[in-house]
């Protein structure tokens, strides 16, 4: 079955390895058909491949089990599965039959099984090999990976390729140590071609080849999505899988969602929402607050991209329908969302889309402890934290166009990227109805282009496209509003430390800090006493900061 989720050529419960054949390695593709079963888990080879009796016996005993407690962990049903090599090119070129004789195809085999059994579609650019080693997962070198990474970057179809991990086998460095050299060598050359991957188990292998999109799919698609069953296999590689399989169904589910959506994938949009839909009318429960932020999603999204590249509705009004069924008492404003974003409606227009006014815009004793503590809180790991999702947001937001022909459009889509970037970087900003006040958008705006005049200046960038366009005007606005956001933070933080009427605290604060300062003023540099300076605090916090910010920003780049 081929999934067009996430772009073209992925594929359920079929991927690619590479064999050695007589003296050569070619890639060849290993296919699998997965069916229920009230039996125990059980593993058929089919095709004209032939799997030699020992490897079979081990895909059976040690890669099967494997996948088969992966299954059980995320409550689903046991599986026949059926395996084949379907690539059979190499067996002509050879004039013999493929065979499997070794170990080297236990990775991807694992993969493939998988894949068909969790209905969670496989990249077709991607080839594996590596030998799992161990009941717990754990993945080892095979042999000929010097010939099969040859392989790989000779074939033009297959863009990464995954293979055990150098230093797991420590043989290598002692016993063969000019091999070892050659190996390195090899993939150090491959890497001008291909996308490399070094693994050490299945849960780094599960990490690296499934995208977070494609788990959220298959586990609406295949009923794992929140699923919770505890795990009896505490710290191993299989419970590390689990947990990742597991984890964040509902944050994945929003962050793919949005992704396809700023993308103008309407159709990998659709199929995503339907499912989630779908997952919940089967279960016979509404999905608290689906509505909501399905709205707070819609109104974030550029204006052309709406208009040219997502043609509403992007749920059936019966799948609408079925869920509102499902509504309590207190879901019943969550449907009135949902329904008016299924079908495009922003459910707000500006009340402030005229341009604004220009002119409204204008340019260790105690104290030493507690300024430590407080600058802990506002040290660069802290900041860090609070601004990464203000710039994923910039990063994730994509436009049809970078120019305008209308100051209308222009509000539109200022407007539609700070609502972006609060939904980024708040946990809830509501479903905006009626007419919505843009004069924080507009504000933001003035300030990113005070030297430019203002909204005039970005609104004449955005016409003519002279500095980037819209794309400047976006860029700046998320700079202005990572540097408003630590602003309010440094605030917060002093607000909650200090009493704000305390100005005996306050003063040996500005004092502390000013003799932190001593270092890098000059001499000459006078100050008024701290006593004057203590209802600047919070702007000297937010200066010193910043400061030192610029400094560790500059050292780690050296």
């Amino acid at each position: 079955m081929t999934s067009r989720f996430l772009g073209h050529h992925h594929t359920v419960g079929r991927t690619n390895t590479v064999l050695l054949v007589e003296d050569m390695a070619v890639v060849t593709s290993l296919c699998v058909q997965a069916t229920e079963t009230e039996g125990p888990a059980e593993l058929c080879f089919k095709g004209p491949g032939i799997f030699k009796n020992r490897a079979a016996e081990h895909l059976s005993e040690v890669v099967l089990p494997l996948v088969d407690r992966i299954l059980s962990g995320l409550g689903l049903s046991k599986k026949r599965f059926e395996l084949s090599l379907t690539n059979l090119g190499a067996a002509s070129f050879s004039s013999r039959e493929i065979t499997v004789a070794g170990y080297s195809a236990d990775a991807p085999v694992f993969l493939a099984l998988l894949s068909a059994g969790l209905g969670l579609a496989l990249p077709q650019d991607l080839v594996s090999t590596g030998h799992i080693a161990s009941p717990d997962g754990d993945i080892r070198m095979v042999e000929g990976l010097e010939a099969k990474l040859t392989a790989a970057v000779s074939d033009k179809n297959i863009e990464t390729f995954v293979y055990p991990a150098l230093d797991r086998d420590m043989s290598l460095p002692t016993l063969l140590p000019a091999g070892k050299a050659r190996l390195e060598g090899a993939i150090g050359k491959a890497k001008a071609n291909l996308r490399l991957a070094a693994v050490h188990d299945i849960q780094e292998l599960i990490r690296f080849v499934f995208s977070d999109q494609r788990i959220v799919l298959a586990a609406l698609e295949s009923g794992f999505y929140r699923h919770e069953t505890p795990h009896n296999d505490c710290g191993s590689t299989v419970e590390g899988a689990l947990s990742f399989l597991h984890a964040n169904h509902e944050a994945r589910f929003w962050s793919a969602l949005e992704s396809h959506l700023l993308s103008g994938q309407r159709p990998e949009a659709e199929r995503l929402l339907r499912s989630y839909a779908r997952f919940h009318l089967e279960r016979e429960r509404y999905p608290e607050g689906m509505g909501s932020r399905l709205m707070q999603l819609v109104q974030s999204l550029p204006p052309d991209i709406c208009r040219y590249q997502i043609s509403f509705p992007i749920l059936p009004m019966s799948d609408c329908l079925g869920l509102s069924r499902l509504a309590t008492d207190r879901d019943h404003e969550d449907v009135r969302w949902l329904m008016k974003a299924a079908h495009g409606e922003r459910s707000y227009s500006l009340a402030s889309a005229k341009r604004p006014a220009v002119d409204s815009v204008t340019d260790s004793d105690p104290a030493e402890d507690l300024l430590d503590r407080i600058l802990f809180k506002l040290d660069r790991e802290a900041m860090t934290s609070l601004l990464r999702p203000i710039d994923e947001a910039r990063a994730t937001y994509q436009l049809g166009s970078t120019i305008v022909d209308a100051y209308e459009a222009f509000n539109q889509t200022v407007t539609a990227f700070y609502l972006h970037m609060l939904r980024h970087s708040r946990a809830y900003i509501g479903v905006i109805d009626g007419e919505f006040d843009a004069s924080e958008a507009f504000a933001l705006v003035d300030k990113a282009y005070a030297r430019e005049g203002g909204y005039k200046g970005a609104l004449a960038e955005a016409r003519t496209g002279a500095h980037g366009g819209l794309r400047q005007v976006l860029d700046r606005m998320t700079e202005q509003y990572k540097q408003k956001e630590q602003e309010q933070h440094v605030l917060q933080t002093l607000r909650t430390m200090i009493d704000p009427d305390d100005w005996e605290t306050r003063t040996k604060l500005v004092a502390a800090l000013i003799k932190r300062w001593g270092g890098v003023l000059s001499p000459e540099t006078q100050s008024p006493p701290p006593a004057q300076l203590a209802e600047h605090l919070d702007e000297m916090v937010m200066a010193y900061v910043t400061a030192q910010d610029r400094l560790k920003t500059f050292l780690s780049s050296k």
